[in-house]
This record gives structure tokens, C-alpha cells and sequence, in this order.
């Protein structure tokens, strides 16, 4: 594979058509993915959830959405001690 094995080896028994998709594959891609089909599986051979595969490096704790006030609030407190040091210690 041109891109790597690594989304092969992701992918493996999968559904792979959105990853497929998303890196916006050229008409040749297109033509040699055809030419190259080898076949379909059988729906009784078909992986039936799509969590048969999930990664083991997945966190059970949920993240956090949105945007919080500790999300902007910890960068501008960072900035304003690094301006008064700078003003400390240059001015």
C-alpha cells in the first residue's frame, strides 16, 4: 500500500470506505482500488459491531466538551506572570 501498512493493519476486517475517503484519493486511486478488488465477503462473514476491533489504548473517562473558562483561563494567567517577569526583571 502506497500510504503505508499502518491503515491496513488499523483497518483490518473493517469497514475502511470513510478513512478511504477521507484522504481524497485520485481518479487513479479510484481506477486501481477497482482493479484490483479482488471480491466482496459474504454477509454471514462480515463483522457485525463495529466495536469488534477497538483500540485498547481507549480511555473509559469522558472528555470534557465545550469550551470552559479553564480552557482560556489557564493560558491568559500564564501570559500576564510572563509579562510582569519580563517587566520585573527588563525594566
Amino acid at each position: 500500500h502506497p500510504g503505508g501498512e499502518e491503515v491496513l493493519l488499523e483497518k483490518g476486517g473493517q469497514d475502511a470506505t470513510e478513512p478511504f475517503e477521507d484522504v481524497s484519493h485520485s481518479s487513479d486511486a479510484r481506477s486501481l482500488m477497482k482493479k484490483y478488488k479482488i471480491g466482496e465477503l459474504v454477509e454471514a462473514d462480515r463483522v457485525q459491531s463495529k466495536n469488534a476491533f477497538a483500540p485498547q489504548w481507549s480511555n473509559d473517562q469522558p472528555q470534557e466538551q465545550g469550551n470552559t473558562w479553564t480552557s482560556w483561563l489557564t493560558p491568559l494567567l500564564l501570559g500576564v506572570a510572563a509579562t510582569i517577569l519580563y517587566r520585573y526583571l527588563f525594566a
